[in-house]
C-alpha cells in the first residue's frame, strides 16, 4: 500500500512481540530493514508501546484506524477510536463483530487476510466523504450504545435486576 500511495505514512503501535520465522523471532526494526527498502521505511513509523493518552492524540491526527486483531473479547481499542470518530477497519473477529457494522460504523475485513485489510485501506483513502460518513456514524454509535453514562446506567440496571432475584422478586 505504501508503494501506491508515495504520500502516505504509516504509524504503528502496539507491543514489539516479534515476527515469527524460520530462525526465530525477529523484531519490527530487524524485521523491516529485512523487507523493506529505505525509501518506504522513511514513511512508515514504529512507536511501539505507548501511553493512553499519547495513543489518543495519535488517532485525531491520523486518517484511519487499523485493528488487526486475531481475537478480541471486547474492542475496547475500538470504541476509543469510535468515540473519537476514527473511521475505523478491524478484523471481523471476537467482539468487534458486535460494536462494527459493516459499511456503516466502520469496514470489516477478515481475520489475518492481509489483502482485504489493504483494500479496505485503500477504498477509504480513495473515497473521502464514506470516510467521513464511517468516521460521523461511529461517533453517534458510541455516544449512543457506549458513553459512560449509558454504560452506568446499564449497569445499574444490571445490579438491580440482580438484586430483585436475589430477593426473590418477579423481573419484568
Amino acid at each position: 500500500m505504501a508503494q501506491t500511495n508515495p504520500a502516505l505514512t504509516l504509524t504503528f503501535v502496539g507491543q514489539d512481540d516479534g515476527i515469527k520465522s524460520d530462525t526465530g523471532n525477529l523484531h519490527f526494526d530487524d524485521f523491516f530493514a529485512q523487507n523493506f527498502p529505505e525509501d518506504l521505511r522513511a514513511r512508515i513509523d514504529f512507536r511501539g508501546q505507548m501511553s493512553h493518552d499519547d495513543v489518543m492524540a495519535l488517532r485525531t491526527s491520523h486518517y484511519v484506524t487499523l485493528i488487526g486483531a486475531r481475537y478480541d473479547t471486547m474492542g475496547y481499542m475500538l470504541l476509543e477510536a469510535m468515540s473519537l470518530g476514527c473511521p475505523t477497519i478491524a478484523t471481523a473477529v471476537g467482539g468487534i463483530v458486535e460494536v462494527i457494522e459493516n459499511e456503516r460504523n466502520g469496514l470489516l475485513v477478515p481475520g489475518q487476510d492481509i489483502d482485504a485489510m489493504v483494500e479496505a485501506c485503500q477504498r477509504l483513502l480513495d473515497n473521502p466523504d464514506l470516510t467521513a460518513q464511517i468516521g460521523r456514524q461511529a461517533w453517534e454509535d458510541c455516544s449512543a450504545l457506549y458513553s459512560p453514562e449509558v454504560v452506568a446506567s446499564q449497569t445499574v440496571e444490571s445490579y438491580k435486576a440482580a438484586i430483585d432475584l436475589f430477593q426473590g422478586k418477579r423481573i419484568s
